[in-house]
């Protein structure tokens, strides 16, 4: 074997090594990308206590309940199917659903990566389902939110929680940078909805973007 062919078999063992150096730090980093709103609003003013009062109405109605056998997880990534998990550690907040994309998924507290294994997750620190302000939810790309892509302006988005069935209808869509908390503002006499997660869909490796879709709430019907 010349020195030119020991040379290349060198320079490919190093390739290899570096390529899958980079895979498994993609694979760490994408699982949580969408975790990384938690710091980024933890100096937003909503009281803590809002997360306890949203825990205590779904442990008041522990028969709130989705069908997972219905959950459609034919665009999901293998990553995403084996580690959904039909017994989420969180609390069930409620259901979401988008009829024009068939988007179901159940509403959880909590945006680690146990809850969002299971769900779709509410960011705590901001306005719960229907109150006054912006109600932030965050899903994985790969997913329950893989449909997100889909939502047009006018669409109904329906969160069902012990109380009541809250419809909103989807006012904008758009791509933003990963630093880019202005998303989560609240407007004063409002109540949005901004759902969130990473982008582009089929990026492979931690996706560089967020893609958002906000609606404004239409109309509430009470369950009792």
């Amino acid at each position: 074997m010349n020195a030119i062919e020991t040379a290349l078999i060198g320079i490919g063992i190093v390739c290899l090594l570096i390529f899958g150096l980079h895979s498994w730090s993609q694979a760490r980093v994408a699982e949580r990308l969408v975790a990384d709103f938690n710091a980024e609003t933890s100096e937003m003013t909503k009281p803590p206590a809002t997360a306890g009062q949203a825990a205590d109405a779904a442990n008041s109605r522990p028969d709130l309940r989705i069908d997972v056998a219905a959950i459609d997880r034919s665009s999901w990534s293998d990553t995403r199917r084996r580690a959904f998990r039909e017994d989420s550690p969180a609390e069930v907040l409620g259901v979401l659903s988008i009829p024009s994309v068939n988007l179901t998924a159940p509403l959880l507290v909590g945006i680690d990566d146990a809850t969002l294994d299971s769900g779709i997750g509410w960011l705590d620190r901001t306005a719960a389902p229907g109150e006054d302000g912006n109600t932030a939810i965050a899903g994985h790309r790969d997913s329950f939110f893989r449909p997100l892509g889909s939502v047009r302006d006018g669409d109904e988005i329906i969160v069902e929680t012990v109380d009541a069935y809250l419809t909103y209808r989807v006012s904008s869509s758009r791509v933003v940078a990963p630093d880019d908390v202005s998303v989560l503002a609240a407007r004063p006499g409002e109540r949005t909805l901004t759902l969130i997660t990473c982008y582009p869909f089929y990026f492979v490796g931690p996706a560089p973007e967020r893609y958002i879709v906000q609606a404004t709430l239409a109309a509430t019907e009470t369950k009792r």
